[in-house]
């Protein structure tokens, strides 16, 4: 019995000891799988309270507890209230640990219905991280469908980062050539992101210079491409690569025409004219910014636009999210006089559409002979469907100055480009001004050259005629061949304005002529000069006859401008994209535009998205008609004198503040009254802080206080004295 008894206890021991460590495991492993749905718990509530920063880090947090949070995720993912940030986070967590359907998942629901245009943009570069081959079609439909020019960035860039689809990069491409800056600079970084540095080489060397964190990259990308050149380079020691004998440079040529005829997917659609076209297009533009050839259609389209008149329907036209709109109508021209209005967009011309094709393709379809009528199918928000347009084409004759007169005999002058009658028209309307019969003497002037691209080079100079003594030499060309010998070019008798004050507006968008106009003035002492540095555009170009092809031709620059004291206005860059010579003008009084913080612009799009902005003028207009005419010049920047403003307001639930929502619908305000009214206002005195600027600088030369001027007490302390401001890249 004793040994029985004695081997119970043991036998009932080891039984026990044996059922222990399962039963802990147990309780230990659910334990560790509620400790880490807590945690989990945690980082998700976490995740839409906490700026970018932390919001990364905690994500970073969630993938560190491994692969076993996969279902936790999982199941937060299948939550209908889960929300948009948090859904966004866990699924760059599931793409981490591997898990990537139901992470793609997450992505594309986001990228397609998110009304968070930044979270949008954040779903879409993680699908461009993460997807694969099986997201091209989806991808590709939401580009097509989408507008906002950021988001088809976005798309575009995933498109090939995730699927290698061409697709992509010829948006891009299409993209550069957007008439708004800012969109050609964020296609040209995208491009250079995803390798294509020849594409964007011409829109990153100008961004180069901008002093901001956009600028400083698209520097590095080309200093990166620069240093892998050297090493290319460095790698065949320094010698060039040996032709294959037998072969030469028209060898070349021939089999790259051979080899895209064969084999390149549309191959059968290029002719052998059209691809030597597009061969001698490439070398052109790769001598500098302003050489190109021309086919014989080129050149005749371009000898009708230089004219100054063209058969059309009188439109400022541009692509806004792909679709070619109507930036203003021209108010004297047909497309105004059959109704057509600013932001209208023309998505069909004869049955064709414009969607996401070039700005020239879509103008050269619309304009034709005049007499001759053209059908448009055009769609305005608000309106259920495009409705079909017939627009009957003139002879446009678009006018280069506009004028108003301003407090204290300030006479104001808007000069949009050097066409064939500028000088003439500046002429006329200083002389308008004064008057004949009853004389208002003008005791300043203010000449507006920013964003003027330039134009004739001989008008430039009967423009400067017109405020410097004869003799004066204002400019002079210097090439290194006869076609570029030098030419001096000096005032002639012609003033008309020879001693009263004189301010000059200039920004980076002052090129060429404006910029020879500005710097002869500023040297002869004529002229103050307010803003930011110019363009930088300095060169003269001579479109040459071919032999080969007495209809083409090929704009080649062929000289150099300088200014009176020999310096050159050109920008000049070394085969690496290195800054040589700094060009443009620089201003007496460096100003820059008022421009919005990052957050800002993101209120604005999701105001402008939710149509907010545009609902409320719309709304209020047709009964407020007289109201809102004296808004759209003067509001004084009070809210309250906008119908219902401030509950309207309340009910946005945005972070702007009142009065940046108060600008923003007056420009729409301004934008309805010019359409009403028929004519287009030639400043915005109330917002513009570099006229305002230029107007205070003219005040100070006559002596006089801006406070004894109403139009002129808004902003008569905004620029404190001392305070200095950049002159911009």
């Amino acid at each position: 019995m004793r040994t029985t008894f004695a081997l119970v206890p043991i036998l009932a021991a080891t039984l026990f000891l044996g059922l222990v460590p399962h039963a802990v495991r147990a309780q230990e492993e659910g334990d560790e799988a509620s400790r880490l749905k807590r945690r989990l718990e945690r980082y998700v509530g976490r995740l839409g309270t906490q700026d970018t920063t932390e919001f990364w880090n905690i994500v970073l947090q969630i993938e560190a507890l491994g692969e076993p949070v996969v279902p936790l995720i999982r199941a937060e993912l299948a939550k209908a209230d889960l929300a948009e940030p948090a859904k966004l986070g866990l699924a760059k967590a599931m793409a981490s640990l591997e898990a990537f359907d139901e992470a793609l998942v997450a992505m594309m629901e986001l990228a397609e219905k998110s009304e968070n245009r930044a979270l949008r943009l954040s779903a879409i570069e993680m699908l461009g991280s993460f997807g694969d081959d099986d997201l091209e079609e989806k991808l590709a439909k939401l580009l097509k469908d989408t507008f906002d020019p950021p988001l088809q960035i976005a798309l575009a860039k995933a498109l090939f980062q995730a699927c290698g689809s061409t697709t992509g990069t010829m948006t891009l491409k299409g993209l550069l050539k957007s008439d708004d800056v800012r969109i050609q600079y964020d296609a040209a970084l995208a491009l250079a992101e995803l390798g294509d540095i020849d594409s964007a080489r011409l829109v990153l060397t100008t961004l180069e210079r901008e002093p901001t964190d956009r600028g400083r990259l698209a520097h590095s990308y080309l200093r990166q491409e620069a240093t892998l050149k050297r090493m290319e380079k460095m790698l065949l020691g320094g010698q060039p690569v040996k032709p294959v004998p037998g072969r030469t440079e028209s060898d070349l040529l021939e089999e790259l025409i051979a080899l895209i005829q064969k084999y390149h997917v549309d191959g059968d659609k290029f002719d052998r004219a059209r691809l030597v076209a597009l061969a001698a297009k490439g070398m052109a533009s790769g001598l500098d910014l302003h050489s190109v050839y021309w086919t014989g259609a080129e050149w005749k389209d371009f000898l009708k636009q230089i004219t100054g008149d063209y058969a059309g329907i009188g439109a400022y036209v541009g692509i806004r999210g792909g679709y070619f709109t109507i930036i203003a109508p021209i108010y004297s021209g047909p497309a105004y006089k059959a109704g057509l209005r600013s932001r209208d967009r023309i998505v069909e011309v004869e049955g064709w559409k414009t969607y996401q094709q070039p700005t020239d393709e879509v103008i050269k379809r619309i304009q034709g002979t005049p007499g001759t009528s053209v059908k448009l199918k055009v769609y305005r928000d608000g309106w259920e469907d495009a409705r079909e347009w017939t627009v009957v084409r003139q002879q446009i004759a678009v006018k280069s100055v506009a004028a108003d007169r301003l407090a204290g005999d300030i006479g104001y002058f808007r000069i949009s480009q050097f066409g064939p009658d500028t000088d003439k028209e500046l002429a006329a309307a200083i002389k308008a001004m004064v008057g004949e019969t009853d004389p208002k003497p003008l005791k300043g002037l203010i000449i507006d050259l920013r964003d003027n691209g330039g134009g004739y080079m001989q008008i430039a100079k009967k423009f400067a005629d017109l405020f410097l003594t004869e003799g004066k030499l204002i400019v002079y060309s210097e090439g290194r061949s006869e076609l570029g010998k030098r030419q001096d070019l000096f005032s002639s008798a012609e003033t008309l304005y020879p001693t009263g004050e004189l301010v000059l507006l200039i920004d980076g968008g002052s090129a060429s002529a404006s910029e020879i106009v500005a710097g002869a003035l500023k040297h002869h002492g004529r002229a103050t000069l307010v803003g930011q540095r110019s363009f930088g555009k300095g060169t003269v170009q001579q479109p040459l006859q071919l032999d080969t092809d007495k209809e083409a031709r090929l704009k080649l620059t062929i000289a150099r401008y300088y200014l009176p004291d020999g310096k050159s206005i050109d920008t000049l860059y070394d085969a690496a994209g290195k800054l040589i010579h700094r060009g443009g003008i620089a201003p007496d009084v460096a100003v820059a535009p008022r421009r919005l913080e990052g957050w800002k612009n993101e209120e604005f799009a999701k105001l402008w998205d939710k149509r907010a902005l545009r609902d409320y003028v719309d709304k209020l207009y047709p009964d407020n008609k007289a109201l809102f005419a004296e808004l759209a010049v003067d509001d004084h920047r009070e809210t309250t004198r906008y119908p219902g403003f401030d509950a309207w307001f309340a009910s946005l639930g945005t972070k702007a503040d009142k009065h940046d929502v108060r600008e923003w619908v007056r420009s729409l305000v301004r934008e309805k009254v010019a359409d009403e009214r028929g004519a287009e206002f030639v400043h915005d005195l109330l917002e513009d802080r570099q006229l305002q600027r230029a107007v205070l600088v003219m005040c100070e030369k006559l002596k006089v206080d801006p406070k004894a001027f109403d139009a002129f007490k808004p902003f008569a302390d905004a620029f404190p004295a001392g305070a200095k401001e950049p002159e911009d890249h």
